[in-house]
């Protein structure tokens, strides 16, 4: 085993060997091809060759370098493994902002979301975005265990004046907070009274999941003052079909909301 990660450590050490064994792995190329398409020296690309062939990864045939079925195999994985790699770097705040039973997906999808990342004051940039969404969106399912007033709002004026279909579900201490917020409160009548579809779940998370149009999805989370830290979005269909399956599963076992305004 001592060997197999001495060479792992050779292949990863240097970013032109792991771009030329790629190369020849996509299709047989000669040495000039190799030279112009990783964009190194004539002389580093000979010597990544020579390295290659003594170590039985790649071939010299009909004047040019193909890889061999073992070189193929470690093109493959080597792959995997950079794209792993960059996935779980780019994606630390999912895993810092999550707890990881909230994230039940492949990993490896987060390679096919969109995701805006930022401190404290760009939290505005998350809220504008999600109304950004709203406002384009005919029918819109979700669940949230934070949801700023601002939030609210958009939602009401979608709902009664662009006609937007919407079902959100909130965690019962949510509810319990909304119901001591004049604001929130009222904004909630009005969203119900709107024709919007609220319920409430015993369930706590620190996530929001956007579910628009039943073909895109959204996937926030949120820092211990409920304030957005991060945002993905996708139209990938695992990605999609996971959050419909999230949102049903909760609105199976929520109980619809009931609002009312305070005497006056």
């Amino acid at each position: 085993m001592t060997e197999a990660f001495e060479d792992l450590n050779f292949l990863m050490a240097s970013p032109n060997r792991l771009d030329v064994l790629q190369a020849v792995a996509a299709r047989p190329r000669d040495k000039d091809e190799l030279v112009e398409t990783v964009g190194s020296s004539p002389v580093t690309i000979a010597r990544i060759i020579d390295d290659f062939v003594e170590r039985n990864w790649i071939e010299y045939r009909d004047g040019t370098y193909s890889t061999t079925m073992f070189g193929e195999l470690i093109a493959e994985d080597a792959s995997r493994l950079e794209q792993s790699v960059d996935i779980a770097y780019r994606c630390r705040p999912v895993a810092q902002y999550c707890r990881p039973e909230e994230i039940d997906f492949d990993p490896r999808l987060l390679e096919y979301t969109t995701m805006s990342v930022g401190p404290e004051d760009t939290a505005f940039d998350h809220v504008d975005r999600w109304a950004e969404l709203f406002r384009r969106t005919d029918e819109f399912q979700g669940i949230t265990g934070h949801i700023p007033a601002t939030i609210m709002q958009v939602f009401t004026e979608e709902i009664s004046t662009g006609g937007m279909d919407v079902e959100g579900i909130f965690p019962t201490s949510l509810v319990e907070n909304i119901m001591l917020d004049p604001e929130k409160r009222k904004a909630a009548m009005e969203m119900i009274d709107a024709g919007a579809r609220l319920y409430q779940d015993e369930h706590e998370w620190d996530i929001a999941i956007g579910i628009y149009d039943g073909d895109a999805m959204s996937f926030v989370g949120f820092d211990t003052h409920g304030s957005p830290r991060f945002k993905i979005e996708s139209d990938h269909d695992e990605l999609v079909t996971w959050a419909i399956d999230r949102f049903e599963g909760a609105r199976a076992r929520s109980t619809p909301i009931e609002v009312e305004l305070p005497e006056q």
